[in-house]
């Protein structure tokens, strides 16, 4: 059950409306639907059963890995930074996974996005292996190039680290910048950062409302 409501990315909510249950007695009598508390409960035994099998690969392979990273803020104003990581196996297969998803709680500086990412490769203890970082061109990615270098050395004594630029997001600037039809009808980075920290502002006031609702 872990694995199908994992792989089919159920929404968590769907299993705190009576109305799905109630579907589910109709369709299936003799089928009972877990609770959102069994569902929450199995994913994260899922997860760590999955950590661990991850933790001995890594201490017993030899490969090299290569990371690619980007963070963004949901529609809800919540914060995420998601770390994939590659390699390839012994049979010459490209391999990769999710390594993380982490929530973020502060502004999407390069030294905390370093911070977030070092301590998860750190506790993989896979530091000495990176080779390359590829990230978008956002400004706080210049920052996170070389702090996450100084890091690499300092800590996992990694000196053949490389940052790469997304080669997507880099012809999409291209695009852009010559063409003035496309750069009026869309977005630039900074009117995206103004919008951040108008977010940023709101964010308090967001939180507040359900309570001040149901003080009301």
């Amino acid at each position: 059950m872990s694995l199908l409501y994992y792989s089919s990315s159920t929404e968590y909510e769907l299993y705190q409306f009576q109305s799905t249950y109630n579907t589910a007695a109709m369709t299936a009598p003799r089928y009972y639907l877990p609770s959102r508390q069994f569902i929450s409960q199995s994913v994260l035994r899922l997860f760590y059963e999955k950590q661990v099998e991850l933790c001995h690969f890594f201490n017993t392979s030899q490969q090299k890995f290569v990371i690619t990273t980007d963070a963004w803020t949901s529609c809800t104003n919540l914060g995420f930074l998601a770390i994939t990581l590659h390699w390839i196996d012994e049979t010459w297969t490209m391999k990769r996974i999710l390594l993380d998803m982490i929530p973020l709680h502060e502004r999407h500086t390069g030294n905390y996005l370093t911070e977030k990412i070092v301590e998860t490769i750190s506790s993989y203890n896979i530091g000495s292996r990176i080779v390359s970082a590829t990230t978008d061109n956002a400004s706080n990615m210049e920052l996170f190039r070389r702090v996450f270098r100084k890091k690499l050395h300092s800590e996992h004594g990694n000196k053949d680290f490389e940052h790469v630029r997304c080669a997507a997001h880099v012809l999409n600037l291209a695009v852009f910048k010559d063409n003035p039809a496309l750069r009026d009808r869309y977005l630039n980075e900074a009117k995206w950062h103004e919008i951040e920290a108008i977010v940023i502002l709101l964010e308090p006031m967001a939180k507040a409302m359900p309570i001040l609702s149901s003080s009301s």
